[in-house]
């Protein structure tokens, strides 16, 4: 499965249109990225070409496997999958100004149930920069 990145800014409303190839055949998706400033975390919306809706409000968290693709509930869409990433270079136990060491969501190296620093998702100004969106093919199972 070869994996594509979509570009994403910081700003709190956003609307792009994806030219992807999922499952070997190309796909137009409209995707809609808005941050909810009263509960602190980005939702994505899925239009098709034509808008009609294919999901609403789904929380742009990383995850562990196999809640890692945001898709695979509806993997019976064909849209492929969808992974948010935590690429910022800080390791573990690292703070920074970005909102890092207070990531309350998750466990393990990157959660906030470890006590290290880290965060299982994206606050207002690192999405797309420390935080990047990839598409890939549909999950089989």
């Amino acid at each position: 499965m070869s994996l594509q990145q979509i570009p994403l800014t910081n700003s709190p409303n956003q609307q792009l249109t994806a030219s992807l190839t999922v499952d070997g055949a190309p796909l137009t998706l409209n995707l809609g990225i808005n941050y909810a400033e009263m509960t602190g975390y980005w939702l994505l919306s899925i239009t098709d070409a034509n808008n009609n809706l294919l999901i609403a409000s789904v929380p742009m968290i990383c995850g562990g496997y196999p809640a890692a693709n945001l898709l695979k509930q509806q993997r019976y869409l064909g849209i492929g999958s969808a992974y948010l990433v935590n690429a910022s270079n800080l390791a573990p136990g690292q703070g920074g100004s970005l909102g890092y060491g207070a990531g309350d969501y998750g466990g393990g190296a990157y959660g906030g149930d470890s006590g290290q620093g880290g965060s299982d998702y994206p606050n207002s100004t690192n999405l797309g920069t420390d935080f990047q969106l990839w598409w890939g093919d549909t999950p089989t199972v």
